[in-house]
């Protein structure tokens, strides 16, 4: 059901209404950071394929999202079905997803590392599409729920906690599975299986479980999609916020990507690195997120976000110490970059509707689906951005690929995984404040309400 009604502040939502619009973060999460952490390590390390062409994997389907998200938003803007706008994109999305990313590490037996590469590629373009078509109507959802500024925060800060039980299973839970199955090609098969399965589970609870709630909606806007884009364009405070958030993406892929690479060549913790380091991260964010959601009520949105920014860059740094000092200092690191992560998520994303309402209000037109289709598609390009510079800064080291057996690997590609694991991404966060300084987000920032 859809009322048609200015966006004002409404009554607090209730817990059951909340946790449904989160719960799909519990798979798309699993679909967004287990590629990061799994997937170009799978295809250097057992699949024998060059670490220059697995970036690419990571890429190509990326730019095929960013010129489709738009698109999509358009058009869940414009729907009209039993189901709602939203919905029927989102079931839709949850099926190819699911199946795409079970596809993905279930490679056959294929003779050269060319046709592998193929095979992968193709089957991450049908997982990613159907991410695309899941998550820009979802991520629209958030600024037709409610009108409250601060609601949002809230209802985030839940979608965040789901979003960090997502990163703990991916950072603890998969990595068992793999070193119990023996850490070959096929156990990352049952992985891929089982990751699938998350998704289409969390999915459809939220797509069932909204799709009966009342929505707040404006006069959607008729105009063509290339007219539309160059609206969303033309708000400076979407572009400063969406330039922040997608560097923050770019430093934190180029991060994961490295877990593994670390772990098995430069860390004493071995196959046991990726799983303490990226789940003393995920435990430290999901406790930050809480914190952040308390901390907002006092704060404006954006000084916690520059907040959070400024620890992320510490922490990043503090883990490469932590490499050649003692686990203490590795683990304050991962705790801080935890920290970090979670004000970039919370606020990233509470930001969004509340730039969305300051177009909305002056325009008088709905345009949540296109500015939604941008920003989802500009965060995919930071994912992949992240993880593909990875993989080539990697195959310009020298690294060596193989297909499982031991590799020595030259003293430039150890040099290498190490500044991408944390040098880079820290100089990347720091980056990222320039643009959320804008004058233009000022405009945007929730005014502070007493406790």
């Amino acid at each position: 059901m859809t009322i048609t009604t200015p966006i004002a502040a409404t009554q607090p939502l209730a817990l059951r209404v909340r946790v449904a619009y989160g719960f799909a973060t519990l798979g798309t999460g699993s679909f967004l950071v287990v590629p990061q952490l799994f997937l170009l390590f799978f295809m250097t390390d057992h699949l024998g394929i060059a670490a220059a062409w697995a970036s690419f994997t990571l890429l190509l389907p990326k730019l095929w999202e960013f010129l489709t998200d738009p698109y999509i938003g358009l058009r869940s803007d414009r729907a009209e079905t039993r189901w709602g706008r939203r919905h029927p994109f989102m079931l839709l999305g949850a099926v190819l997803l699911s199946s795409g990313i079970a596809l993905v590490f279930n490679v056959p037996a294929l003779d050269t590392p060319q046709a592998r590469w193929v095979y992968v590629t193709l089957m991450f373009v049908l997982a990613t599409t159907g991410y695309a078509l899941f998550s820009v109507p979802y991520t629209a959802l958030l600024g037709e729920i409610t009108g409250d500024r601060h609601e949002r925060t809230r209802l985030v800060a839940l979608r965040m906690g789901f979003l960090g039980l997502s990163l703990l299973i991916a950072a603890v839970g998969w990595p068992e599975v793999l070193k119990a199955l023996g850490g070959t090609a096929k156990a990352y098969g049952v992985v891929g299986w089982g990751v699938g399965a998350l998704c289409l589970i969390a999915m459809l609870v939220t797509v069932l479980g909204t799709r009966r709630m009342p929505l707040l909606q404006g006069a959607t806007d008729a105009t063509s999609l290339s007219a539309q884009l160059r609206t969303v364009l033309g708000e400076r405070a979407f572009v400063m916020l969406a330039l922040a958030y997608g560097l923050q993406m770019l430093a934190q892929s180029a991060n994961s990507t490295m877990l593994a690479y670390v772990g098995k060549y430069l860390s004493p913790l071995g196959g046991n690195f990726l799983a303490l380091y990226f789940g003393v991260m995920t435990l430290a964010s999901v406790i930050a997120m809480v914190l952040w959601s308390m901390v907002a009520r006092r704060l404006p949105k954006r000084t916690c976000f520059a907040l959070g920014t400024c620890i992320g860059v510490v922490g990043f740094l503090v883990s490469v110490l932590g490499l050649s000092t003692s686990m203490a200092v590795l683990v304050i690191g991962a705790v801080l970059a935890g920290v970090g992560f979670s004000a970039g998520q919370v606020f990233g994303f509470s930001l969004l509707p509340d730039v969305i309402d300051e177009h909305r209000r002056h325009s008088g037109k709905n345009r949540d689906g296109a500015f939604t289709g941008v920003w989802v598609g500009w965060e995919k390009i930071g994912l992949a951005l992240g993880a593909m510079l990875s993989g080539l800064v990697l195959g310009w080291s020298g690294f060596i690929p193989s297909t499982g057996e031991a590799v020595a690997q030259p003293a430039s590609a150890l040099a290498a995984m190490m500044w991408l694991f944390g040098i880079v991404p820290a100089l990347l966060m720091a980056a990222s404040l320039l643009p959320l300084f804008s004058r233009s987000l000022r405009v945007v920032e929730a005014v502070p309400v007493p406790a």
